[in-house]
């Protein structure tokens, strides 16, 4: 435990007997509340530990019944390609994005 075997901690219990007994309680009291919010985190963070599996096993499951969808193919694409357009669909306007606002038409005033 930190290389403070017992008899270095009986010692320390002794001199703070001998030292300052009326602080004694209050100390304990102190230690008793650290003490127990570190088993409520360590609960908390068991918690946490439980939804991260969770997540991955609903995860996981969702990619098995997708492969077997026939949806592989969307989950198989390369990464940073782009799925083909659907059909029927026009390309995208190749002039600039105008700036909202600025004649006077809309928006909020006093910005």
């Amino acid at each position: 435990m930190l290389g403070v075997g017992l008899g270095e901690i009986l010692l320390i219990v002794l001199v703070t007997f001998l030292v300052a007994p009326k602080e004694i309680p209050a100390v304990l009291r102190k230690l008793g509340r650290f003490l127990g919010m570190l088993g409520t985190l360590r609960d908390d963070l068991m918690d946490a530990g439980r939804d991260v599996e969770g997540i991955a096993r609903d995860a996981a499951q969702r990619d098995r019944r997708r492969g077997s969808d026939g949806n592989a193919a969307r989950s198989r694409r390369a990464p940073g390609r782009r799925a083909p357009p659907p059909a029927g669909k026009t390309a995208a306007r190749s002039r600039a994005p105008t700036r909202r606002g600025t004649h006077g038409s809309g928006g909020k005033r006093g910005r």
